[in-house]
């Protein structure tokens, strides 16, 4: 015992956070073992130890090859999620599916971003909101989509390819390719052509 405090605290430190992670790496490990075909990934796909899983007995989710999933991203889902080639997905986020959330390939998205196919059903006076259950539709995602931090995907949203959502946006109806968006609830303020057309011709 008196060896064992004779060790510097600094290296014991250090000691007790390789622990930590290799304990992290285990958990993510057995994540993927357990969840056998609900859960698949492509080749060179990196996921952070800490990404959090709450993952239904009937669910799908699929990663595609070279995905980025960044610490402290939770993955909810009853339903089916898929992420594309070569997205990636920011610190923070929450992406839940009670039906279906498809996220295309080359996507960016911030970090903190809530991308969520359902919210809750609230319009029964008579009971509480936790008992009244859930109302969703898919969200669809499409290629090369650029979701700024905090922004806050809402049930039933589609969003073209090609399209840019600013830091906080609420989107709350989908939008057609090549569009920039922003605010509280989202709207159109540009187009990637329009802007693309703009900063060729100068000032």
């Amino acid at each position: 015992m008196l060896r064992l405090l004779e060790f510097p605290v600094s290296w014991l430190a250090r000691l007790d956070r390789k622990a930590e992670n290799w304990r992290r790496h285990a958990r993510q490990i057995l994540i993927f073992i357990e969840s056998g075909e609900r859960l698949t990934r492509g080749k060179g796909c990196r996921i952070d130890i800490d990404t959090i899983w709450r993952l239904g007995d009937a669910c799908r989710v699929d990663l595609g090859e070279r995905v980025f999933i960044r610490h402290g991203t939770e993955i909810k889902s009853d339903g089916r999620v898929s992420i594309g080639n070569d997205t990636l997905v920011g610190t923070w986020c929450v992406i839940s599916s009670l039906e279906e959330v498809s996220i295309g390939a080359d996507c960016l998205i911030g970090e903190r971003v809530s991308i969520r196919d359902h919210d809750h059903y609230y319009k029964s006076p008579d009971l509480l909101i936790r008992e009244q259950g859930y109302v969703a539709a898919p969200v669809k995602i499409g290629n090369n989509v650029w979701l700024g931090a905090g922004v806050v995907i809402c049930k039933g949203v589609s969003i073209g390819h090609h399209t840019v959502v600013g830091a906080n946006a609420v989107v709350t109806r989908s939008f057609p390719p090549g569009s920039v968006v922003a605010g509280v609830p989202a709207r159109l303020i540009g187009k990637i052509e329009e802007l693309v057309e703009s900063n060729e011709k100068g000032p």
